[in-house]
């Protein structure tokens, strides 16, 4: 088996600060500029989820469960719990002003439940960790794709 990319220099890594892009393939995570991302990558200092430059989840906020994925696999399906369940509950959020939450609610709207939590899935790897990081991935880039605000069209 191949071994995923990681990079040498994942812990002073300037990556979130420069792209703030990440896309989640279907069971990697990966920088733009092709690099994979790794735990380490998803954190700053101070044990926060990094969305973008203005935005950061505090870990306190997150709830990460483990549970045991469905579908085919033999033994080792059912004795592992690799699907991992990331919830956020963005309503009571300390990491959102009020303008962004009001956005976020309108753009995810579909994607929350009645408290206003935010719940991201991923159970592509058979390794726990591996999925972690995917599904850690996918909320920021949910909410970093739901922050943007569209240009306003001219007419010409």
């Amino acid at each position: 088996r191949a071994r995923a990319p990681t990079r040498p220099d994942a812990k002073d890594s300037p990556c979130l600060a420069e792209c703030n892009d990440h896309k989640v393939t279907t069971s990697l995570a990966f920088c733009n500029n092709g690099d994979a991302v790794t735990p380490s990558d998803l954190w700053d200092e101070e044990g926060r989820l990094v969305v973008n430059s203005r935005v950061r989840i505090p870990a306190s906020e997150l709830a990460i469960r483990a549970t045991r994925s469905g579908g085919p696999g033999g033994q080792h399906v059912n004795t592992s719990s690799t699907r991992v369940e990331v919830t956020w509950t963005m309503r009571t959020s300390s990491a959102l002003d009020e303008d962004a939450r009001a956005r976020l609610e309108a753009r995810l709207a579909s994607r929350l439940d009645s408290s206003g939590t935010l719940r991201v899935v991923a159970a592509d790897t058979r390794s726990q960790s591996q999925n972690r990081v995917l599904a850690l991935t996918r909320l920021a880039s949910a909410v970093r794709d739901a922050l943007v605000v569209p240009k306003v069209r001219r007419a010409t």
